[in-house]
């Protein structure tokens, strides 16, 4: 692992590679530095971590262009936390395209979701929570999955093999509950486990300035419930639950001028416990040519509810979030996008900020902060009250 990183390192120094005609191999390399702004909770974390990742992507088309390979390796070492040194099989797959059809097979990353905030009818990938606490960083999925397009919308149908386990930081990382998730004895609802096939389904379509999507899931739930088990010394640990679930989601987005409208809901319906409902509606309104300039300044607000109780919810149970995006538009792709959110039952709250900066064709700089403020005893970010952080990435690409 450490070798293969060096050598995408001077991959990345010595610029782009071209693979035939019809190919290509590119990347990224990134060294990562984080600070911690209070002393940890648990001696054996640490105020600061360095951590190396690299990132190799493939293609190769042929056939007219009616076929192609598609590949994504992702893979990380971390200087204190073991389990957020991995590596990950993000795409993998072989595409077919038809007239009105296309069929993918492998391993693939889908996204769905229009929100800024929170993205809940994005169900098919499993969150790769070590890299990132804002869940927009995904694992890779098996599937066998098709693509049919209408004039009546767009039809998507997903069969997926190899249930993927949610990742969690380990005993000396940051960002995590008191009590240490025992990831290694999860738990399922299906006596297939991780065998299990899961199906999905979605319809989208454009209608003047409405982009609307209606999906369905039915398998292994993505967000597990963390169960406290005490082993035989008394000590106890999280075991992740995995259910059985129906999901049936919708998000809907209108842009009108400079306003665009946003929403996304969901219903769930579990094998074996109580149905919920979630919701997140807001709006983004962009100033565009701010004070004349080349610059775009979009202003964010959004409301999440979720109808559990706060202790099985989601952060996002009965919170209101607002933002805002700087996109400068400049050669240097320099963008800025703040977001704080307040949780309305016990005023605690988490403010974000990341920014993003090309220094030259080859290298950019990320930034990225997060604070978490007024959690008391029993709120869902109590255990992160000492975990406000400010860190630094530094990426070659070629």
């Amino acid at each position: 692992m450490h070798k293969s990183l060096a050598l995408f390192t001077a991959m990345a120094l010595a610029g782009s590679i071209a693979v035939g005609e019809t190919g290509e191999l590119s990347g990224n390399v990134g060294l990562e530095s984080t600070a911690f702004i209070k002393a940890p909770l648990d001696e054996n974390q640490e105020n600061r971590t360095l951590s190396l990742s690299a990132n190799i992507d493939y293609y190769h088309d042929w056939d007219r262009g009616d076929q192609r390979l598609e590949a994504s390796v992702f893979g990380r070492i971390d200087s204190v936390d073991n389990e957020r040194s991995h590596a990950d099989i993000r795409e993998l797959y072989y595409w077919r395209g038809f007239a009105s059809f296309e069929l993918y097979a492998g391993v693939r990353q889908v996204f769905w979701g229009v929100t800024e905030s929170a993205h809940l009818v994005d169900i098919i990938n499993q969150t790769d929570l070590v890299e990132s606490i804002d869940g927009e960083e995904k694992l890779g999925q098996p599937m066998i999955s098709t693509f049919y397009e209408t004039q009546y919308g767009a039809y998507e149908l997903f069969v997926l093999p190899g249930f993927r386990e949610r990742t969690f930081t380990g005993e000396a990382g940051r960002l995590r509950p008191s009590i240490i998730v025992d990831h290694d004895n999860a738990v399922y609802e299906s006596d297939q486990e991780q065998s299990h096939i899961d199906y999905a389904f979605r319809w989208s379509h454009v209608i003047d300035v409405w982009d609307i999507g209606l999906s369905y899931f039915n398998g292994t739930d993505r967000n597990p419930i963390l169960t406290p088990t005490a082993n035989g010394n008394g000590d106890l640990s999280l075991t992740p639950y995995y259910r059985q679930i129906q999901q049936y989601g919708a998000d809907l987005q209108a842009t009108i001028e400079d306003w665009a409208w946003k929403m996304e809901t969901i219903a769930v319906l579990p094998d074996s416990d109580d149905d919920y409902f979630a919701s997140v509606a807001g709006f983004e309104y962009t100033l565009v040519g701010l004070a004349g300039s080349s610059a775009d300044l979009g202003l964010i607000v959004e409301y999440q509810y979720d109808q559990r109780d706060a202790d099985t919810a989601s952060l996002q149970q009965n919170d209101i979030v607002i933002g805002t995006r700087w996109v400068l538009n400049n050669a240097e792709s320099t963008e800025v996008l703040l977001i704080g959110s307040t949780d309305l039952d016990d005023s605690s709250m988490i403010m974000s900020i990341e920014a993003q900066h090309r220094l030259t064709d080859n290298w950019s700089v990320n930034v990225e902060a997060r604070y978490f403020g007024n959690a008391e005893l029993g709120d869902a970010t109590y255990d992160l009250r000492n975990d406000s952080y400010a860190r630094v990435e530094l990426n070659g690409y070629f």
